[in-house]
Formats: C-alpha cells, structure tokens, sequence
C-alpha cells in the first residue's frame, strides 16, 4: 500500500466513493514497518453506503451497559453569551444578530470594555483600510495605518496576556465595497493585504437582518461562511438577567497559545462519515447557519475548545446540531468503559465492521495515561488494520504521542516473540 491518505483533514473526509474506499485502504498502512498485515484480515466493503447500512442494522443490538456519552462531552445548556465567548476563545470570528436595542455592543463591551469598535454603515475606504500617501522627502509613496489598526496594536502590546476585540459594527448596513475589505480582515487576519492583526486581537461583527432595517443586506455567502452566528432576542426575562449581573465580574478572556490537533473531531468525523452528503452540505439561505465543510472544520476546533457540542448550532445551525447530539450519545464502547472494564461482551461479539470503525475512531480521544490499555483493546478486539488506523489518529501530527506510539508498538513486539518462544519451547518438549 503505497498511497498516503489524510484521515484528519475535512477536504478527505468525503468527496466520492472513491475517496472513501481509499480511505477504507488505508486501514492496513502501519505506522511501523516491521508489522505486516494480511490480506486475509483486511476489511472491505462497496462503498459508503454499505457500510453506513451495516451500522444502522446492527445498532438494533441492544447494549446493556456501557457509556451514552463515548466522547465525554460536557452537555450542559449554554447561552448565546456562552457560545460569543467559546468561539472567540476558539479564533472563530463570531457574527451577533439582533434588532437595534437587542444589546449587541453590549455583550461585546462585557467581554471586551476596551473593544475597538468600527461602525462599518458610515466608515470611508481609507477609515478601514488605511491609506497611501506620498512622501516629498523621500519622494515615494507610504502606507499608512488606519488609526483603528494602530489603536488595536498598543492595546494588545500593553497587555498581551488577554484578548482584545475588534468589533465591526453595523456591517450589513454597510457599502458592499467595505463588506468587501471587512470581509479580507475576517479572512486573512490582514488589513490591506499588508498589516497583521496580532495574534490576541480577535474579530467580532454585528448587524442587523434585511426584515429590521430598510438600509440592510444580507451578508454575501463567503462572508456569511467565514463566521459563527449568535441570534439574540432580548426579552423581559432575559433584560432583567443581564442587568442584575451589570458590572459584576470582569469578564474579559484570557489570551492562551491553544495548539489544536490538526486531526477533526473524531464524533464529528464518524457522523460525517456515517451520514455523508445528507450532512455534510446544508443549502445557504443568509438566515441561519448551514453546514459547509469550512463550518465543520470551525466545528471540530469549537468542539476541541469547548468540549461542549450545543456550541454547534452557531456554525452548522439548531436543527443539525441537536441530529449531532443524538448521533454522539448513542450508547457505545467508550473510554471510561474499557478503563472500567465495563464491556458488554455479548455486543462486542456481535459488532460488524462499521461498529468497529466508528467506536475505533471514537477512541481515539484517549489522553496518554489511557492510551495503552485502549490501544491494547483496539489490537486484541478489532485486529491490526484498526489499530493502524487507531495509531494514525491519535497521533496526529504530535511528536510525544509518536514516541508513545513506538514504545506501545516495540512491547507489543516483544510480547509477540516471547510468545512465539513459549509455543516453541512447548513443541519441543512434546
């Protein structure tokens, strides 16, 4: 097997039939090459629907125990203020909807008192973008920053250990010609195709909808894509929360260097990889968030962060997000229960390939003092080829787990020979 295939990348995830069987190939790689797999042990199917199919016919398999929630999700209710503040710890640019009134800047100054806000509806070209002018001394042309920009740089020198906000205002009431530069800001993090924003200054926009303001439109669809929504409703109930915590705690976000795996979310892959185009792509309408393959790799790093799947419904949208849940706390073979050892061992005998699949992908969420008794699961339930596939997983693109990865794979060696020397041992003495 010589063709290399990137299990962690979303753009692999699904494309065709194709693409899926060679992912399905690639179960027999082994990130060691002293270890060989037969084609005997190989596993193999049509195509994706077949085994998306076999799946669905064994999950009737009742299991009478094990986990519900196999990827330890926290799933608590969280509030739209929650959701602001996950995604802008995630480096995802958040868009707030709402009337005027509803306390959009608001909820911005609570995380952020001191946020740069740019009200996009009445700003100039050389406002956003800053500007050239010529230079008679030297005789050339200069670019010069927007004062916003330069505002933004000395808050994040003079305090570097927590995030500051650069909040667009009003961007659906503004000209298309600045939605434009707005929208190469949110993308490339660069104003002008020139300066970087620094790393702990985080974009945050908000507007209102066409149906509340004559002046607005909505947001173009690479604009729209490039964010996570929050919809905000202010009523009585809610008015009266916020103003009894006004001014309380400060709750400006701290700024960490987060490295996150490179490799997607493994729930959000088994439900993509499950579920295929039916999930995959929802249809853009400009008034609620739709699944893109852009969203779920914004999914995967909100996930990571936040470890709270109800974050969802501001990039893929409500419906689909409450579908994810339901899909991820199925009850399964989880961490805790291999660690546990609280198996079903009627239900593990009776799993197919896509049970085995989907719960070795699951597993991959182990942490390193778990690693070696789920890993060692993995090899003597599920066979080499899923554990090859587990070994790629969970090592990412980290060189300690690698390292981990080696050491667990020369024991095994090891272990391997000291049996074959005992079983040699015994025939000769018969």
């Amino acid at each position: 097997m010589n063709e290399e295939y990137d299990l962690y990348n979303l753009d692999d995830i699904y494309h065709s039939d194709e693409s899926l069987k060679k992912q399905a190939a690639m179960w027999g790689t082994r990130m060691n090459s002293n270890s060989t797999i037969t084609s005997s042990n190989r596993y193999s199917f049509h195509n994706a629907e077949d085994l998306n199919e076999n799946y669905e016919e064994n999950n009737e398999t009742p299991l009478t125990n094990g986990s519900s929630n196999i990827y330890n999700f926290d799933l608590t209710e969280i509030s739209e203020e929650d959701i602001i503040k996950s995604t802008i710890e995630s480096d995802i640019s958040v868009f707030i909807h709402g009337k005027t009134g509803d306390g959009k800047s608001s909820r911005v100054k609570e995380l952020d008192p001191t946020c740069e806000i740019l009200y996009l509806r009445n700003m100039k070209v050389d406002s956003l973008n800053g500007k050239d002018v010529y230079n008679a001394k030297e005789g050339k042309m200069i670019n010069v920053k927007p004062i916003w920009l330069k505002n933004i740089e000395r808050k994040c020198h003079e305090e570097p250990n927590r995030i500051h906000i650069v909040f667009f205002d009003e961007i659906t009431n503004a000209l298309p010609s600045i939605q434009g530069m707005a929208y190469n800001i949110v993308l490339d993090r660069v104003v002008n195709g020139i300066w970087n924003l620094p790393e702990n200054a985080k974009v945050v926009a908000a507007g209102n909808e066409e149906k509340d303001s004559t002046s607005a439109c909505n947001l173009a669809e690479p604009l729209f894509d490039r964010f996570a929504h929050v919809y905000i409703h202010t009523d009585k109930d809610s008015w009266l929360k916020w103003a009894k915590n006004k001014n309380g705690n400060n709750n400006t976000i701290p700024f960490r260097k987060i490295k996150l795996p490179r490799k997607i979310h493994p729930a959000i892959y088994n439900y993509i990889y499950l579920n295929r185009e039916e999930v995959f792509r929802k249809e853009y309408t400009g008034i609620s968030p739709n699944a893109t393959p852009r969203k779920w790799e914004m999914a995967s790093r909100l996930l990571y962060t936040s470890n709270n799947p109800y974050m969802l419904r501001s990039l893929i949208g409500k419906e689909l997000t409450e579908d994810f849940i339901k899909f991820s706390t199925r009850k399964g073979i989880g961490v805790n229960d291999i660690i546990e050892n609280n198996i079903d061992k009627k239900y593990l005998s009776n799993m197919n390939i896509a049970d085995k699949y989907v719960t070795t992908m699951g597993l991959t969420i182990a942490n390193f003092d778990q690693v070696e008794p789920v890993r060692n699961f993995v090899k003597d339930n599920f066979g080499g080829e899923l554990t090859a596939l587990f070994d790629k997983v969970w090592i990412g693109d980290a060189t300690k787990r690698l390292e981990k990865i080696y050491e667990l794979s020369i024991n095994d060696e090891v272990n391997s020979n000291e049996r074959e020397a005992k079983t040699f041992k015994k025939s000769l003495r018969k």
